[in-house]
């Protein structure tokens, strides 16, 4: 209970703020019919395999109702992964990716590919299946899971984190080049486990590197609000711009502008 608790505190009154904001500025829509703002609100959108549901109001929110149903199998989960034998750790790891990439190539194949979505080359079936629905996420939050078992007894996952961050990198340069639905995960799990495990491996060897300042402490606790945020400043600006273009030096200052607005909301919203 303490820790559903707490993972609804983290998330809850955050969401609530900004599926009101939303609300409030999407009411003229049509598309905000009871069906989208109740299932919104209660965090099961994501479930719902319809383009005006699934990723509806603030926008981001959609990856909370994952977040929401791994914190609820996280107790379960935590039963099988610290009964886990220490030298089978790297192969359930394998397992576990073996299962992500096989859920991708199984959409690929079977998932109807007609009708296309207006901005994306996949249908709403293979976008929905490979990026929003909740179970389908589930893989990733396992490999995490197994990471910090890794970590705590003592295996070698760490490359370093400058390395880590170059693999990173360059796995998200080739997910640009690759089909999208191998690009919404598969091609960055790993990469990104490895580069959590090379700076909580740092910070637990105490090893410097230049994230634990007072700044960056303070960015990263705002940053699950800045997530939240960013959406609707963005709709904002666009709308009261009304499609006006600006050189390259205003454009610049424009985007710096709105990353700086939202920043301060991000912070009012986490303190408040």
């Amino acid at each position: 209970p303490a820790f559903y608790r707490r993972r609804l505190l983290k998330i809850y009154p955050n969401h609530m703020v900004l599926w009101a904001v939303a609300l409030g500025y999407f009411s003229t829509m049509a598309a905000v019919h009871p069906g989208v703002w109740s299932t919104n609100l209660s965090l099961v959108h994501s479930w719902i395999p319809r383009a005006d549901t699934a990723v509806s109001l603030n926008q981001p929110s959609w990856s909370l109702c994952s977040e929401l149903l791994f914190y609820l199998l996280f107790p379960l989960l935590w039963r099988w992964v610290r009964n886990i034998r220490s030298n089978r750790l790297w192969m359930w790891f394998g397992i576990t990716f073996a299962g992500l990439l096989s859920t991708q190539l199984m959409i690929d194949a079977w998932a109807p590919g007609t009708p296309l979505l207006p901005d994306w080359p996949l249908s709403l079936m293979q976008a929905w299946l490979g990026y929003n629905f909740p179970p389908l996420r589930l893989f990733e939050f396992v490999l995490g899971m197994l990471v910090a078992r890794l970590l705590a007894e003592g295996h070698r996952v760490s490359l370093g984190v400058a390395p880590a961050l170059a693999v990173t990198g360059g796995a998200y340069v080739l997910s640009l080049y690759l089909p999208w639905q191998y690009g919404f995960n598969v091609i960055l799990a790993v990469p990104l486990a490895l580069l959590v495990a090379a700076i909580a491996h740092a910070d637990v060897t105490g090893r410097r590197t230049g994230l634990r300042g007072r700044v960056l402490t303070l960015l990263g606790e705002v940053s699950f609000a800045f997530y939240l945020v960013h959406f609707m400043v963005l709709v904002a600006v666009h709308d009261l711009l009304e499609g006006r273009q600006f050189d390259t030096a205003t454009a610049f200052a424009v985007t710096a502008l709105v990353f700086v607005v939202s920043q301060m909301l991000s912070w009012l919203l986490y303190v408040c």
